[in-house]
């Protein structure tokens, strides 16, 4: 049989199946300690805790070799040599001793494993080591046997302790127990062999086998003695030990191993090593005493006085010789505090057990008292500490156990009472010797308040005590102070009544020197005092004390308040049974002084007040009052009745103020903040808290104020006040007495609001005071049945208000804050009206637009006398002051009428068929741009423009025809920053949406709903669109005609239609009136504006620019008319000789322009209209009658070209440039040219500056065409030449370049000359061939366009253009060389939009040639051109030559067919060119016919039937990516090999590897050459070919990759098609199925691991970890232990119970906590410890990868399931937080960041030794659809060559430009949630 000790219990094998133990001295053969009989069977059985369990598994028993070899290689670890192999050990083991080592290794394995086994059993383990150690320490040979040494120093210190105090000790069998106790008879043995080494581990163990309490001792301590029989009686002196005399625990074991040690000669050699005169230590004493005590009553008193008296006498003498230095140092000992208190308890308690010792246990006792007194005067803190506990348990066992012998626990005797003890206290000086320091430390302090509570209950603490302790605070630090006013606040209700005196005297002493934070403490302490407090006594004098403290006038406010406070919460919390009448007691003294008109009045009543607040105020009605219990409005109406307070204290405010009015006078400048009457409480205070009582007294007592002391306080507050201040206060006071329940008696509303309120002047009312006037107007007029309250809205049922025409006069001569809010309230009045005045609506309408307007008349007037007066004399400054105030009147009263049409129209539910007035024209700007979320077609972002003035209904109607979504069931919801717009705000304006603002994104989704939505486009309440001169569909109903605003409405606005005949009279009457041109005017004012924001100053600029097109375009059609006019009299002959005036010739031009200028918008017809029948008008009205000479004369100047002026035309120019380059100030601060330029250049301009440039383009086109001089004056000037360029070529913004090329068009084409168009073409021919073209290459189609429009013109109108010939050469040399380049590149080297042009610029200038010419240049066989069979054969079918050439010749022509031409618009340019070549030129058509039936329709090629072109794949796209082929589903692949592709270091790594593809002739064209469902190649199960094709598989993936990344660069094609890797890829061991979806991160992971390998085979660096690989750190928090390092590619974390990455990951780093049964066992420690176990990253790869664990797998329903759970990660994230480092920045460690370094990574990833922990978001792998089935596609941010970002979405094989950097696209794309994709992987890379 088997007994082994393992884990918390112990392991039997039976192979005999009993439990018989044998005969510990036998020597049986004993089997192993875990095995199996041979049958097979296992007979183990192991205990786990307190029960058995049977027939445990191998793994159970610790069987497993990977722990065994786990725990070796540990133990290795614990020992300071540690363990080495065996043989490179041979020699010394040969000189060794000999130690059986193999059992040894054995131990160490079974005990350091987690699951610990102590193999205890006869012939095993420990039993076999201690045998042999004992006869190695018999003959002297154990200190040479490392080994040995070992075994004593690690593995038997682990077995004693574990046998002896393990808690699993109690759940082991008796057999297990009996063998224990032979082992420890062994251990006994080696401790008397060794006792003399002084080896303090040994001796330690042998206190512990020793010590009764142990818990394999507790267990046993039944057992009887297996030496000494029961009943015997030997002579002491037979033995060393004799069992207990209790018969109940005779402890028989343990007293054996006492008597085994003394016959071994322990106790001789212990006397010996005492007397043998080598030094002895205190921890040798220690040591050697300490295991004898603990077992102390069981030695025989012939053994204590053998050995242990002698050695009892020496300890004195060793201890008294101990110098301070070495006793301080003993008590420095952490691990041993009590080491001397427990030598002379050991000795005291030995001595116990002889007779007649009771002498020298008194000496004992007193010298034990003078060590301990030694220590408190020496020690450090700790031995301080020692000695209290000591001093408290003497005082602890003299108190409790007053007649107990001393015991190592109760360690008194009966000398040492408390009367000696406290004796010894006072004359040692104990008291001051503690009171001297470490009072901070909170624990100290507790031992110091046993001592005190000790002293004071032998009444041993005097009065000097007490000033001591109180001494120790004064002054000292706040911790110090805190510990002792808590242990005075404990030890008061213990002190006499003396003493207590003795201490609040103490207190007032410190009071006057004590400064702020000290008196605070001082009074909490003296509160604490009281709160207890159950007779009164303590109460009563600590609010005596404090009533006192509180008059002293010498305290501070703050202070004052905190001990009223203190003495309130005292009144409160007295456990006194009169505490109502301390109460009473206490207000009644309080009013005395407010009697006394004392400087404490403030303090008595706030005191009052809070004494009152003590009482529970009155409960509901219904509730019967308690017996015994006082309410607080019966106190308050108690003190009423007794004093009348109210009056009291009105009377008391009044005098005050009174006398601060006498004060005043005599000093003036008094400021009230700094006035101190009572030098506590300035004057504003003294106000307040006076009327803030009267509020108490009359909210909480339920009292009502009188009129006489109403009158009283308004008087001398409000009438007759001393400051300012005064009346605010009572403008405020009286506001909140009138609030919902008025605390004024009702009687006297009228008359106090009548008689006072309406008297005080309007002018010096304030905010407040006209708080105060708004709540008595509304009680008043309410209690009047004026107004009746519905719903906590006041709505007036007369008309006739108590208090109107005071609001009338406080709107007139209030100031703006005031008069304002006099506005708002005669809005409310007068537009919530009751049923009564419903009734009669227009009347009430009519009644105040009638006052409002009568008052306006009444200003008017007044303005319109002081103005005669100031024409008839001298204007002064009084009467312009009157007129200034007047018309601020007159403003106000408008603003009454606005606010109530405006609330009026506000009010209106119904449906609007007029605009209401603050809609009535175009608000601010608004640019919105919507995007559609999940429409079933793919719908493009809208721009859409509004205005602030147009409504939320409007925008969504608007949406919906954009969508041409008219369905009434359609619903439109529309979301602002992801929160959506509630239907109910459809009604309010744009600009009144917050969440609404210009150029936002808004989110859109259309969803069905039902017919009746607000969203439906005819469902909105206002039909309007947001214009201000809309023509509505149907009358406007007859509530809506009875609208104020529409009244006003109608006078304003007479006519909708911009056409009709009263427009034209307005525009007429502009015309015609003299400052007609002062519109045109503002454009060259330089201070236009000057204080109007850039908005404003925009739409301003607009204005004008549509008032100068419509003055102008009069003007033009007013001008031929003329000419065509008989009755042109004011046109002689004279004047049409003159060089400056319009001749009829520039007349018929300017006719014919205005008729053929296009029509750009709407607002363009509407002028055009306009101005046609305006200048009719004119005709008619003016001309042919003969009237007004002034309205001829504009005409006349006109006709002059003197309107418009060329300084005017610069104008418009310039605001036209600096539009263009999106700055308008720079035309306000009149900037250069130079500046115009760069700014266009830079800047890109927004819509509205877009809206402004074209108006002035339009604008300048006008202007060009009226004055006959304009454009030839600019032809000269090179602001001209430059504007062009810049505008056309230059901008950044493609409307402004097209609409500058068609106004600058359309200026050419109707110039007066053909100078302005020849210099024109000239300008744009010399910057052809410059750099300014290739530059801006992108921006040249409109410069393009330009010059081909006025080539052609200039060939219809005929003129002569230069130098045809040599242009023409030119353009043909530029195509030539262009084809060049694509014949030796590949490639254009130019944009495709260069080539569009300059084709163009061609077929424009062969327009001019002759048909010889063309044949010259097209076909002429001689010649060198030939350009009719270049366009065909490069330019447009390079590949169809080719073909010809290979049917001719059989052979396959070397040079590739690359088209010049690739886009659709240089296609169509090449073939216009060719018609050019061909019209009027035979040959060259002949040409073309020949060769295009060569190409396509050649007699050996069958027909065509129909027009079939459908490619395979089409080109590569213009972004420049090639995608790759979708096979069914393998999506998963290819977002992420293009996520690897577009990581530039891992691209350049894997295309530069050498040796995976080495055949030459190898296909990797993606073409179908072999069958991708033919078999792939195997692996051989042999295991000598299983690494070679592992290898082989590895290399081939390489290969592969290499192949795609290749293609992924260099192809021209759409996309590529991975057959190879599709063949070749296995995931798991298994090719992959093409149409089964997989997971991303597991072929990501095993596509990595495969390029590695590969790498490494061939000898290369492994690329894939170093760039993504980092390394975690499996930590395990627990001092001084390793943690290990685990590597990863990518971060998995959590998503579920999270809303964004941060909080994952700090989850993810957090950890869980290993406690209890689960606690970690720390192989440093030797021990289970409490443990942190977390996982954080140790090392940061360069590129960092992380995985969303959305997808999981259902054990339940046996599938994949993934959790579309919205999840937000950010664009930039900062791992420092989760990395070792930044864990240890955290805890306060400190840890080498070096060793956190990413791999791989440049040198300026570290900067300045701060390693760069910064990650940007640059790829999404996102999965959309449901674990069963869906797509994945990658996001990736593209850096390019200029340094500009972009991303694009790489979706197979469509790569495009998306707009992930909008974070809204970003949210909606990435996150997940409801109709969202959600991102499964994404990929960072360092900052």
């Amino acid at each position: 049989m088997t007994i082994v000790t393992r884990g918390q219990g112990v392991g039997l094998e039976s192979p005999d199946e009993t439990n018989d133990i044998p005969n510990l001295h036998q020597t049986t053969h004993i089997p192993a300690a875990i095995g199996t009989n041979p049958n097979g069977i296992n007979y183990n059985i192991t205990t786990y805790g307190p029960h058995l369990s049977d027939q445990p598994s191998p793994g159970d028993l610790g069987l497993d070799q990977k722990d065994e070899n786990a725990s070796t290689s540990s133990c290795s670890c614990s020992s300071p040599k540690g363990l080495v192999a065996e043989q490179s050990l041979e020699y010394q083991y040969k000189q060794d001793p000999h130690f059986p080592r193999e059992h040894l290794a054995s131990l160490e394995d079974k005990i350091n494993n987690p699951r610990w086994i102590i193999p205890v059993l006869p012939e095993q383990e420990l039993e076999i080591l201690l045998d042999a150690a004992i006869e190695l320490c018999r003959a002297g040979k154990d200190g040479k046997s490392e080994p040995c040494q070992r075994f004593f120093r690690d593995s038997m210190a682990v077995c004693i302790n574990k046998i002896m105090t393990d808690e699993a000790v109690g759940g082991w069998k008796y057999n297990i127990h009996q063998c224990i106790y032979g082992n420890c008879l062994r251990f006994i043995e080696i401790c008397a062999l060794k006792i003399s080494e002084d080896w303090f581990p040994l001796l330690d163990l042998l206190a512990l086998v020793l010590n009764p309490c142990n818990k394999f001792h507790t267990i046993n301590a039944m057992r009887h003695s297996e030496s000494i029989q029961v009943g015997s009686s030997y002579a002491d002196d037979y033995l060393f030990a004799r069992p207990s005399v209790d018969s109940r625990t005779p402890r028989g074991w343990l007293v054996d191993m006492l008597n085994k040690f003394g016959e071994l000669g322990g106790f001789q050699k212990l006397l010996e090593r005492f007397q043998c005169g080598k030094p002895l230590s205190i921890p040798v004493v220690y040591a050697l005493i300490k295991p004898f005590g603990f077992c102390y009553d069981l030695l025989t008193v012939h053994t204590i006085i053998t050995y242990f008296l002698p050695v009892v006498d020496m300890v004195p003498n060793i201890l008294e010789n101990l110098s301070d230095e070495e006793l301080k140092r003993e008590a420095k000992n952490e691990s041993k505090n009590d080491v001397i208190s427990t030598i002379i308890r050991s000795c005291r308690c030995l001595l116990s057990r002889v007779p007649n010792q009771e002498e020298k246990m008194k000496e004992f006792e007193m010298f034990r008292l003078k060590m301990l007194l030694r220590l408190l005067q020496v020690s450090s803190f700790n031995g301080k500490m020692n000695a209290l506990n000591e001093v408290n348990k003497l005082i602890t066992g003299i108190t409790y156990y007053p007649n107990r012998h001393g015991s190592m626990d109760h360690d008194t005797d009966e000398w040492l009472t408390s009367e000696r003890m406290a004796k010894w206290i006072k004359e040692n000086n104990v008291l001051e010797i503690v009171l001297r320091d470490s009072l901070h430390q909170p624990q100290y302090v507790e031992k110091l308040e046993k001592i005190l509570r000790f002293i004071i209950k032998e009444k041993a603490l005097t009065l000097e005590d007490l000033d001591a302790v109180w001494a120790a605070q004064a002054g000292k630090h706040d911790a110090i102070v805190k510990n002792v006013h808590d242990l005075l606040a404990k030890l008061a209700w213990d002190f006499s009544p003396e003493q207590l005196d003795h201490l609040f005297s103490c207190f007032q002493a410190s009071w006057s020197t004590a400064n702020k934070k000290q008196t605070e403490k001082l009074l909490e302490l003296i509160r604490r005092l009281a709160e207890d407090d159950k007779d009164g006594v303590m109460a009563h004098k600590v609010l005596t004390l404090f009533w006192n403290l509180a008059h002293k006038e010498e305290v501070l406010p703050e202070i004052l308040d905190q001990a009223l406070s203190a003495h309130v919460k005292i009144l409160d919390y007295s456990c006194s049974q009169e505490r109502d009448a301390q109460k009473t007691h206490w207000i009644d003294k309080c009013v005395e002084e407010l009697r006394s008109g004392s400087n404490w009045v403030l303090p008595a009543l706030k005191l009052i007040k809070d004494i009152c607040s003590l009482y529970e105020p009155l409960p509901n009605i219904g509730h019967t009052q308690r017996q015994h219990v006082f309410y607080r409005q019966e106190i308050i109406e108690r003190l009423q009745q007794q004093y009348i307070l109210i009056v009291l204290v009105t009377e008391n405010l009044a005098s005050y103020i009174d006398s601060v009015r006498n004060t005043v006078k005599q000093c003036p400048d008094i400021n009230p903040n700094m006035y101190f009457p009572d030098k506590r409480y300035n004057h504003v205070q003294q106000v307040q808290e006076r009327l803030g009582f009267l509020r108490f007294l009359l909210k909480d007592g339920r009292l009502c104020l009188c009129n006489k002391q109403a009158r009283l306080i308004w008087e001398c507050l409000a009438e007759k006040n001393v400051f300012e201040c005064d009346r605010e206060a009572c403008f405020k006071w009286f506001s909140k007495i009138m609030g919902d329940i008025p605390d004024l008696e009702p009687d006297i509303y009228k008359d106090f609001f009548e008689n006072n309120v309406l008297q005080f002047d309007p002018a010096q009312l304030t905010e407040s005071g006209m708080k105060c006037f708004e709540r008595f107007f509304k009680i008043v007029n309410s209690k009047e049945g004026k107004l009746c309250l519905k719903r906590r809205d006041y709505q007036t049922d007369d008309i006739d208000l108590i208090g109107t025409d005071y609001l009338w006069r406080v709107l007139a001569n209030g100031g703006d804050a005031i008069a304002n809010r006099a506005i708002e309230l005669l809005k409310e009045v007068n537009t919530n009206l009751g049923p009564r005045l419903q009734t009669s609506l227009c009347d009430f309408h009519d009644t105040h637009i009638s006052e409002c307007i009568n008052r306006l008349r009444a200003h008017y007037d007044t303005i319109t006398i002081l103005s005669k007066q100031d024409n008839t004399s001298c204007q002064t400054n009084d009467a312009k002051t009157e007129i200034r105030k007047e018309s601020v009147k007159m403003c106000r009263v408008l603003k009454v009428l606005y606010e109530y049409i405006n609330e009026c129209d506000n009010n209106f539910t119904s449906e609007r068929k007029l605009l209401p007035l603050y809609r009535a024209s175009k608000g601010k700007h608004v640019s919105i741009i919507i995007r559609f979320a999940n429409t079933g077609r793919q719908i493009e972002d809208v721009d859409m423009v509004t205005h602030g003035n147009s409504t939320v209904g409007c925008m969504r109607k608007q949406i919906l025809r954009e969508v041409k979504g008219f369905a009434a069931n359609l619903k439109v919801e529309l979301y602002a920053n992801g929160e959506m717009l509630d239907p109910i705000e459809d009604k309010r304006l744009i600009s009144e949406v917050p969440a609404i603002k210009d150029k936002m994104l808004l989110t859109v989704k259309l969803v069905q709903g039902s017919g009746n939505l607000v969203s439906s486009p005819d469902s909105s309440s206002d039909s309007s669109t947001g214009s201000p001169h809309r023509t509505f569909d149907s009358s406007p109903n007859e509530d809506e005609m009875f609208l104020p605003g529409v009244v006003l409405y109608t006078l304003l606005m007479p006519s909708y239609d911009p056409t009709n005949e009263k427009v034209i009279d307005f525009q007429y009457a502009f015309l015609c009136s003299e400052d007609s041109q002062v519109v045109l005017e503002m454009l060259m004012k330089n201070n236009f504006l000057p204080k109007a924001d850039v908005a404003t100053k925009r739409a301003a600029f607009i204005t004008v620019l549509k008032m100068c097109n419509v003055l102008l375009s009069i003007i033009g059609h007013i001008m031929f008319r003329v000419a065509e006019s008989s009755r042109n009299f004011f046109i002689d002959a004279s004047m049409q000789n003159e060089d400056n005036f319009v001749t009829n010739s520039a007349l018929c031009l300017i006719k014919d322009a205005f008729f053929s200028l296009p029509v750009q918008s709407t607002d363009s017809a509407i002028r055009s209209v306009l101005a046609c029948k305006v200048a009719q008008k004119f005709i008619d009205e003016i001309l042919l009658t003969g009237h007004g000479e002034f309205h001829l004369s504009i005409i006349e100047e006109a006709l002059k070209c003197n309107i418009p002026h060329l300084e005017t035309i610069r104008a418009i120019m310039r605001l036209a440039w600096a539009c263009a380059g999106g700055n308008m100030q720079l035309v306000i601060d009149s900037a250069n040219t130079e500046t115009l330029h760069k700014c266009l250049k830079n800047n890109e301009p927004d819509d509205s500056d877009v809206s402004v440039c074209r108006e002035a383009l339009e604008l300048l086109t006008i202007c060009a065409i009226l004055n006959k001089h304009a454009l030839d004056a600019l032809c000269n000037d090179k602001l001209w030449s430059n504007f062009i360029i810049d505008l056309v070529l230059l901008a950044n913004n493609r409307i402004i370049r097209y609409f500058a090329s068609e106004q600058i068009f359309l200026m050419m084409s109707f110039s007066h000359s053909q100078t302005p168009l020849l210099n024109c073409i000239s300008l744009l021919f010399n910057v052809l061939n410059e750099d300014i073209v290739t530059k801006n290459d992108a921006n040249t189609y409109e410069y393009f366009r330009l010059l081909w429009r006025l080539l052609s013109t200039v060939q219809q109108h005929d003129y002569s253009l230069q130098n045809i010939e040599i242009l023409l050469d030119s353009e043909i040399a530029w195509l030539k060389n262009v084809k060049e380049n694509v014949k030796k590149y590949g490639n254009l080297l130019v944009d495709e939009i260069l080539l569009e042009g300059h084709l163009g610029i061609t077929k424009e200038l062969l327009k001019y040639m002759s048909p010889e010419k063309k044949y010259y240049y097209g076909s002429e066989e001689s010649g060198s051109i030939n350009l009719v069979k270049e366009l065909i054969e490069d330019f447009i079918f390079p590949a169809s030559k080719l073909m010809i050439y290979l049917e001719k010749t059989k052979d396959q022509a070397l040079e590739k067919a690359i088209p010049v031409c690739n886009t659709a618009q240089s296609l169509d340019s090449a073939f216009d060119l060719l018609v050019t070549l061909c019209i009027g030129c035979p040959p060259n058509l002949k040409l073309v016919v020949n060769m295009l039936c060569d190409m396509f329709y050649s007699e050996r090629d069958n027909p065509l039937i129909e027009w079939d072109y459908l490619p395979p794949v089409g080109p590569r796209p213009l972004t420049g990516f090639v995608g790759l082929k979708n096979a069914g589903a393998t999506c998963y692949m290819n977002s992420v090999l293009q996520q690897l592709y577009m990581i530039e270091n891992i691209r350049i790594n894997i295309l530069i590897a050498e040796g995976a593809a080495v055949d030459p002739n190898e296909d990797f064209s993606g073409e179908d050459r072999f069958d991708l469902d033919s078999p792939v190649d195997t692996i051989d199960s042999d295991e000598k070919c299983v690494e070679e094709a592992r290898k082989k598989y590895n290399i081939n993936i390489l290969k592969e990759v290499q192949a795609i990344f290749g293609y992924l660069a260099c192809s021209k094609l759409q996309y590529y098609v991975p057959k190879g890797l599709w063949r070749n890829f296995r995931l798991q061991g298994e090719p992959v199925n093409l149409r089964e979806q997989q997971d991303a991160v597991e072929f990501f992971m095993s596509l990595i691991e495969s390029i590695d390998d590969a790498l490494k085979a061939l000898n290369h660096e492994q690329t894939m970890s170093k760039i993504l690989g980092g390394s975690f750190s499996d930590q395990k928090i627990c001092k001084g232990c390793p943690h290990r390092e685990e590597p990863f590619s990518v971060i998995s974390v959590d998503m579920r119970n999270h809303s964004n990455l941060l909080d994952s990951l700090e989850q993810y780093v957090k950890g869980e906590l290993l406690e209890g049964v689960d606690a970690y066992h720390c192989d440093k420690c030797d021990k289970k410890v409490e443990t942190v176990k977390r996982l954080c990253v140790k090392k940061l790869p360069p590129v960092l990868t992380i995985q969303l664990k959305r997808f999981e797998y259902d054990f339940e329903r046996v599938c994949a399931i993934k959790f579309n759970d919205y999840f937000e990660f950010p664009r930039n994230l900062d791992m420092e937080p989760y990395t070792v480092s930044g864990l240890a920045k955290l805890e306060g460690e400190f840890i080498d960041c070096d060793n956190i370094s990413p791999d791989g990574c440049s040198d300026n990833f570290v900067n300045n030794g701060d390693v760069c922990t910064k990650y940007q978001l640059t790829g999404i792998v996102v999965h959309s659809g449901q674990a069963s089935g869906g797509h994945y596609y990658s996001y990736i941010l593209h850096k390019h060559s200029n340094g500009t970002t972009k991303w694009y979405k790489f979706d197979d094989g469509d790569v495009s430009e998306c707009k992930m950097e909008d974070d809204e696209e970003m949210k909606s794309q990435c996150f997940g949630g409801d109709y969202m994709g959600e991102v499964s992987m994404f990929i960072r890379i360092l900052n």
